[in-house]
């Protein structure tokens, strides 16, 4: 009974945010949210529009100038990651062993880069600006 009310509140929300603005917001925030959690129960679909993002990165800008702000990539792998963490929860997450020495190998590849990343851009050395502009920063805030 609280999910049919909780359902009848947002379909009032959605008819009147349609009234206002569009009938076809009506349409499509709904059919967005099927088609979210559609790729979260399927992270394989959202891995192959990831393979695909930069012929869909090219459409979408051309169409739909909101792109530019959002960024698909992100969008698709926090997507692909919520699927998989879903698997996890689930109990659905099971690799044969022939594949775990991959998995791990990707895994140390990771960390390698997340470091990598963290020594190249987050850690100012002593020659450069960045850690110049914190001595300036420092000496005028005190």
């Amino acid at each position: 009974m609280l999910l049919l009310t909780v359902l009848a509140v947002v379909e009032t929300i959605l008819f009147f945010i349609g009234v206002n603005t569009s009938p076809a917001v009506m349409v499509l925030i709904p059919l967005g949210i099927i088609i979210l959690w559609w790729l979260i129960n399927n992270p394989a679909v959202a891995l192959m529009i990831l393979s695909l993002t930069a012929i869909i990165k090219g459409y979408l800008l051309n169409y739909f100038p909101v792109f530019e702000i959002v960024d698909i990539t992100v969008v698709v792998t926090l997507i692909i990651w919520l699927g998989l963490i879903k698997m996890l929860m689930e109990g659905n997450w099971k690799l044969p062993s022939e594949q775990k020495t991959m998995v791990c190998l990707f895994l140390i590849f990771g960390v390698i880069l997340g470091i990598s990343y963290i020594y190249t851009h987050l850690l100012p050395t002593m020659g450069s600006g960045k850690f110049n502009g914190l001595i300036r920063l420092r000496s005028q805030c005190l």
